[in-house]
């Protein structure tokens, strides 16, 4: 299967995910009045996405959900479970946090669920030494190019030269930000892996991430390409949150800027504008392999119904389905 085909298939094993945990036995349903502690990373309008599935929940469920919000995921998280104080659920801010919080007995092996039942880009991620101990439930495709087609009637090119060549070094061309507090470059990080994955494949994305061997030479292709790219752009990038970018391009008086490239979750575009009339995107080519994210949730506290219950409705059909 390849990366395309994988990331495709995404939406239909996260919103499967709900059906495996229903029938894993783990849990049952809170009793009314019951509270679980959710920590998430999320802020602006990514984070009003989820509240809003969160207070259907509460809506349907009757249990209390209390969020604590923090951008700081790393630090937060390992003062709370060194304080013996952890949330019942967190996001967890690495793959690599699975595997710590699960060997040093921090997270609580999710019964009844097979990695094998996953698609393959999740399966071992979800895992420390055979078990489950995470499960994803937030997947985004972020190699996609964003337009507003009131003001931009052709669907731009996909390809980066052919974008190049469109944008010409044209001042402002794309909404471009960067900033993004403590964790402030991701964006353009971001960008210069997928086109580094679109340059060389997935084989050689790989071994770049996993091989200590530098490879600057190949790194650096990415990062002229994305260098001349976004050529005139970049004036204010740097102080330029990364959620408020693509606002430039969905201005109702006229748009600022042309094109933004990322995840959904990053364009933060305002809730009044409606899909394919006011903002739209475009793909790579079918040969060309995807970048894709998740963030994984993890259970750190025993004995809580409502945690299992809470788990099994955000990896559901329907909260998936809303969230998006």
């Amino acid at each position: 299967m390849n990366t395309r085909t994988k990331a495709t298939a995404i939406a239909r094993g996260v919103a499967a995910l709900g059906l495996l945990l229903a029938a894993c036995g783990c849990g049952t349903a809170a009793r009314t009045g019951a509270q679980v502690t959710i920590m998430v990373p999320w802020s602006g309008t990514e984070f009003d996405a989820f509240y809003q599935v969160i207070e259907d929940f509460q809506h349907t469920t009757h249990i209390t959900v209390n969020v604590e919000v923090t951008r700081a995921q790393t630090e937060q998280l390992a003062a709370a479970v060194r304080a013996d104080a952890p949330p019942d659920l967190a996001v967890l801010p690495s793959v690599g946090a699975v595997d710590q919080y699960a060997a040093e007995h921090e997270l609580q092996q999710i019964q009844g669920i097979s990695p094998d039942e996953f698609l393959k880009p999740f399966s071992s991620l979800m895992t420390y030494d055979g078990k489950v101990y995470a499960v994803p439930v937030k997947a985004d495709v972020k190699s996609l190019t964003w337009y507003d087609p009131r003001f931009t009637t052709t669907p731009p090119p996909a390809g980066a030269a052919a974008q190049q060549a469109l944008a010409h070094g044209q001042s402002g061309y794309w909404c471009l930000g960067v900033e993004s507090g403590p964790t402030s470059g991701w964006p353009g990080a971001d960008w210069i892996s997928d086109l580094y994955l679109a340059e060389n494949g997935t084989d050689a994305y790989e071994h770049w991430l996993t091989d200590a061997t530098p490879q600057w030479q190949t790194v650096s292709t990415a990062w002229t390409t994305w260098a001349n790219l976004v050529q005139g752009s970049t004036a204010k990038a740097a102080t330029t949150p990364f959620g408020q970018a693509a606002g430039g391009m969905t201005d109702k008086t006229g748009p600022t800027c042309r094109l933004a490239h990322g995840a959904l979750a990053a364009m933060a575009f305002d809730g009044d504008l409606t899909p394919e009339v006011d903002y739209d995107f475009v793909a790579p080519s079918a040969s060309t392999p995807l970048e894709v994210s998740a963030d994984f949730l993890g259970m750190f506290t025993e004995d809580n119904p409502a945690a299992v219950t809470l788990m099994q409705y955000l990896t559901g059909n329907a909260a998936q389905t809303a969230w998006v």
